[in-house]
């Protein structure tokens, strides 16, 4: 998940609604601060997070969605290169989703956090 917008809290309080309606176990990296993509925009904190769910993996999308929008996230913002927060799945079961994103440096290097 990735945020340009009152970074921190944007973060914080996405973990905490995905702690807290899907898996309170779950895994999360330190934030790393990265370079805006394909935007004109403030730098991005992102996060990794792992977590195991019973979940489909469209529930589970729908899911992130209702909690982007918590977080105040919406289209217009967007237009504006504004992102309060950005939650994708990169990952369900054994299917990777997003593929080019695998491929950006600090995907490695949150992942080196999640499996060391």
């Amino acid at each position: 998940m990735g945020t340009n917008c009152h970074r921190q809290q944007h973060t914080t309080l996405a973990l905490q609604q995905l702690r807290q309606l899907i898996d309170s176990r779950l895994q999360a990296t330190q934030p790393l601060e990265t370079e805006a993509i394909g935007m004109d925009s403030d730098r991005f904190l992102n996060t990794l997070v792992a977590l195991h769910t019973t979940l489909t993996l469209q529930q589970l999308t729908q899911l992130t969605k209702d909690i982007e929008r918590m977080c105040g996230d919406t289209k217009e913002a967007r237009n504006h290169n504004i992102v309060n927060i950005d939650i994708d799945i990169l990952q369900y079961g054994d299917t990777r989703l997003h593929v080019d994103d695998w491929n950006r440096p600090y995907i490695a290097t949150l992942l080196k956090q999640l499996n060391p």
